[in-house]
């Protein structure tokens, strides 16, 4: 699966977590810490990731919810 697949995929779940006013766990989110980064980047996810220099990965989540409002537009886009 490309990054920009697993983005598509990941972008309506996410969406559908934020109406629903759920936070992902943080196991989810380090899971898919790749995906978290470039949402991230692209100013769509909530969460930055923080990668540690043991190795270790910390999700930060900076804004309330979990999508960016330019977050949110991507992920309807998607829908429709």
């Amino acid at each position: 699966m490309t990054d920009r697949s697993k983005q598509s995929t990941m972008l309506p779940k996410l969406l559908m977590m934020h109406e629903q006013n759920q936070l992902p766990e943080t196991a989810f989110i380090i899971a898919n810490a790749d995906i978290f980064e470039e949402l991230w980047a692209k100013g769509f996810s909530c969460f930055e990731i923080i990668r540690m220099v043991t190795g270790n990965i910390r999700p930060r989540h900076r804004y309330s919810g979990v999508l960016t409002p330019n977050g949110i537009m991507a992920a309807k886009a998607l829908i429709r």
